[in-house]
């Protein structure tokens, strides 16, 4: 008996002696002894970095998510850098105290304003209204070239002095006696009639809501209309936040002006102001879910471990870490894409993961050790499952570097380095705050986690067959569910619900019939001039049919301003024309009819109109507006086509059945001149084509990180058993997610790429912790092992969800369904973690035993020789 107790004496101190040799003691041993050094870093790096991590930006380019050369990506980049931006902006004003004419005052205040924008051009299909002449001059002329030629001869005639006071006497009637202002405007201006030449080009081009939508509001008496066109793309938040900040407060001058700053409500409607307010509601959300969750963090700790001590040692490293991880994002990935968002969660979860096994192997410790020696005691017996579990779930991100999609690479290296460096973070900091907080005497009672009673998890001991069965019956129940898993995105599902952009935008749809947010770009690419007039003059028809069909409500095209090639000859015999000015003006005065100076105007644009150049080349120079539309170079000619579908398609917010795509499929055989290419793009389209990308890339995901993960356990354990156990839980978690996401319909959005990879890293961790304590040499039997650990691992998997759970707080669909999603497959992995792992870790090791036995009985060969 003295024999013994001296052996173990002894192998005892031969092992105390070769673990404070280990690196990782000395590290815990020197991190203790300079505590005071380390804490007022810490406290210099904390104030430095609160006003430097108020830099941090969210961005939401939707291009960020799919390939770069993609051809509708690639047309789309192409399109924004050669033309500016596509989708339109608008400005809703209403009110219910003031009268029509006084809220169409006020908006012609606003639009003069908004005209000394250098990023906004106004939209009018009113060519005789706009404020630049040459414009309007350029819009009339095409209008009446791309006609038939009499359209253009008939304008002619109606300029001679002869003529004049007809066309007057004509339009006086309708002055006398408006059925409403606004038309009294049209007619009173347009006193010759040119209006009415090119109203047929006109509603070839422009359906009748899109004439209403952009030129005179909706039908609403007391609701009006400004039709814009920023330069900036409606994907870059931090420019749609500077745009909309600026059009607010040019929106309120002039309402203070005019003072009806409280009798006009003003709103802003399309992706540009969703984008801006879908921002601002994610900046906001994200402070409110990052106090919310640090909050319910805490209240966790404090009911697991009941002492303030152990509560801090856990959160003060975890909360260093997320400093340093939010300095290291806001230095190197600045903006970080509202996707990428996700990552705090998963590093809270997983940081607090860490701090709570080594304080609950500290505490244990410290019933037989110095605080000083307990610390380094502890970093040396937890380095090796916490080391797997961290660099496992490291490895299932890294293969979001597999997608090759710049927002999916920066989440999976963001999280990946998160975790490293909350790994790192919190074995130099974890022996520091031992010693602040820790008395040297060490401190009273057990360390047990008080999250749920010890019989719980004795249950699962005791009854591992039938909790076997359990786990097998429901991954039998949650199959068939998951095989309906369908990936089906809709255009809300990238903005924060509830804005007012989005209701206004909705509400300007369904006045007018036109699906805002699902405009779109035709690209046509042609080799010279003369092949892009002729493929446009084929397209124009063909997108002219759709509008009469009632499938588009307008296009934007350059022939608004270029004159087709076979019409250029009719116009060079009308130079010589000139307007006798004394004769319109002195019919005017005949006539009594007022506005001398918009009549200047009005003269100032039909001369030019007969002046004008029809040249395309001259024309892109003269004419600022036509260059979103053109590019004409030596060597190629691109033109670009907007259309506006119709909301004629109930399920036009549908990724699956866009406009778009429904014209990209018809221009395919589209035949066109030699040379000439046509390319479908926009947002809506790219949006679609994010969809595709979701659906495809899920599963080969899946598979990538399912591999990196095997690869990184079996480099901790050594053994291919230990590394097919580990993955048990993750293959009925997966199941068990997907068929909750089709039971409670919750949205798939482009995060679903990263739902595998997040719960085969996360998921993985309990078992790992749960495999590395049974197995041998220092193995302790499964009943031990889930009295001692069912606790943490139960603890830290409650911290995970938490994180995830408080994602559900934001109203952005993309955050909300990562947050349920995932808080789903935590919650599922450690279920089967209990559930199954325990049966099948006891029938391994019975096999083991068996197998040692056999090989034990067979008897040696025997020696020859």
């Amino acid at each position: 008996m003295g024999i013994n107790s001296t052996e173990q004496l002894r192998d005892n101190a031969s092992q105390d002696h070769r673990t404070k040799g280990n690196r990782l003691y000395r590290l815990a041993v020197l991190s203790y002894d300079h505590a005071q050094l380390i804490l007022v870093a810490v406290s210099i790096l904390m104030v430095l970095s609160l006003p430097w991590i108020r830099g941090l930006r969210i961005d939401a380019d939707f291009s960020r998510l799919i390939d770069t050369d993609d051809p509708s990506s690639a047309a789309f980049a192409q399109g924004k850098s050669c033309f500016g931006e596509s989708n339109p902006l608008f400005i809703t004003l209403t009110s219910k105290a003031l009268d029509r004419e006084l809220l169409h005052a006020f908006r012609e205040r606003l639009r003069e304003h908004l005209g000394t924008f250098d990023d906004l051009s106004l939209l009018s299909n009113q060519f005789l209204h706009t404020g630049n002449p040459d414009v309007a001059a350029a819009q009339l002329k095409a209008a009446l070239l791309n006609q038939e030629p009499s359209a253009y001869r008939a304008f002619l005639s109606r300029l001679h002095p002869a003529n004049m006071e007809r066309q007057i006497h004509s339009s006086r009637l309708k002055l006398v006696s408006p059925v409403s202002p606004e038309p009294r405007e049209v007619v009173g201006i347009d006193v010759l009639g040119v209006f009415a030449l090119v109203r047929p080009y006109l509603e070839a081009r422009v359906g009748k809501a899109a004439q209403v939508l952009l030129d005179q509001g909706t039908t609403q008496s007391d609701l009006s209309l400004i039709a814009l066109k920023p330069r900036g793309s409606a994907e870059d938040s931090h420019y749609c936040l500077d745009l909309m900040s600026r059009l607010e407060t040019v929106c309120a001058h002039t309402a203070r002006d005019m003072g009806i700053q409280d009798q006009v409500n003003i709103q802003f409607a399309g992706l540009h102001a969703m984008t801006a307010q879908s921002t601002q509601v994610l900046q906001r959300e994200m402070i409110q879910i990052t106090l919310l969750a640090t909050g319910l963090l805490l209240l966790l700790l404090w009911v697991a471990l009941r002492r303030i001590p152990l509560v801090l040692i856990c959160f003060l490293p975890l909360l260093v870490s997320m400093v340093v991880l939010l300095d290291i994002a806001r230095a190197v990935f600045n903006p970080i894409y509202f996707i990428t968002i996700g990552f705090v969660a998963i590093v809270l979860g997983l940081g607090l993961d860490v701090a709570v096994h080594l304080t609950g192997r500290l505490v244990r410790s410290l019933e037989s050790h110095t605080p000083r020696e307990a610390v380094g005691l502890t970093l040396c017996t937890c380095a090796r499952p916490l080391l797997a579990g961290i660099l496992s779930t490291a490895a299932a991100f890294l293969a979001l570097f597999f997608t090759a999609k710049e927002a999916l690479i920066q989440f999976g290296l963001l999280t990946s380095i998160g975790l490293v460096v909350t790994l790192v973070t919190t074995y130099v900091l974890f022996p520091a705050f031992v010693r602040i907080l820790i008395p040297t005497d060490g401190i009273k009672g057990t360390g047990t986690i008080h999250l749920l009673p010890s019989e719980f998890f004795s249950f699962f001991s005791r009854h591992q067959r039938w909790c076997f069965v359990a786990g097998v019956v429901a991954l039998g129940v949650c199959v068939p569910w998951a095989m309906r898993f369908q990936f089906h995105m809709d255009l809300s599902d990238f903005f924060a619900q509830d804005l007012p952009a989005l209701d206004a935008t909705q509400e300007i749809e369904t006045q007018s019939a036109t699906a805002l947010t699902s405009t779109f770009q035709v690209h046509l690419d042609a080799p010279d001039l003369d092949s892009a007039s002729e493929a446009l003059k084929k397209l124009d028809l063909f997108f002219a049919d759709k509008v009469r069909a009632g499938e588009l409500v307008l296009f934007e095209t350059p022939s608004n301003f270029l004159p087709y090639e076979s019409t250029i000859e009719d116009s060079n015999a009308s130079t010589d024309v000139t307007i006798d000015r004394a004769t319109f003006f002195l019919l005017l005065k005949h006539y009594k009819i007022k506005s001398r100076e918009e009549h200047h105007r009005y003269l100032d644009i039909l001369e030019r109109v007969v002046s004008l150049p029809t040249d395309p080349r001259e024309l892109s120079r003269l004419l600022p507006e036509a260059n979103r539309l053109m590019e004409i170079s030596e060597n190629r000619v691109r033109f670009q086509i907007t259309l506006w579908p119709s909301t004629n398609n109930a399920d036009h917010g549908s990724f699956s059945n866009l406009p778009a795509q429904a014209v990209d499929r018809e221009l395919a055989n589209f035949a066109l001149p030699p040379g000439t290419e046509v390319t479908v793009a926009g947002t809506a389209h790219i949006l679609a084509t994010i969809q595709q990308m979701v659906k495809s890339l899920f599963f080969k995901i899946a598979w990538i990180s399912l591999i990196l993960v095997l690869g990184t356990v079996w480099l901790c354990f050594r053994s291919f058993s230990a590394t097919i156990l580990s993955f048990v839980p993750v293959v009925g978690a997966l199941p068990a997610m997907m068929a909750a996401i089709v039971f409670l319909k919750i949205p798939v959005t482009p995060t679903a790429i990263a739902f595998a990879a997040i719960v085969v890293g996360v998921g993985i961790d309990d078992a790992v912790h749960l495999i590395s304590q049974t197995r041998p040499p220092n193995g302790a039997p499964i009943p031990e092992v889930l009295d001692e650990i069912g606790p943490a691992i139960t603890l830290t998997t409650a911290s995970t969800a938490i994180g995830f759970a408080c994602l559900m707080w934001s109203s952005h669909p993309v955050v909300n369904s990562l947050g349920q999603s995932i808080f789903i497959g935590v919650l599922a992995c450690w279920a089967f973690t209990l559930l199954l792992l325990p049966l099948l870790l006891r029938w391994g090791a019975t096999a083991k035993i068996k197998t040692i036995r056999w090989i034990k009985s067979v008897p040696p060969a025997p020696r020859i020789g």
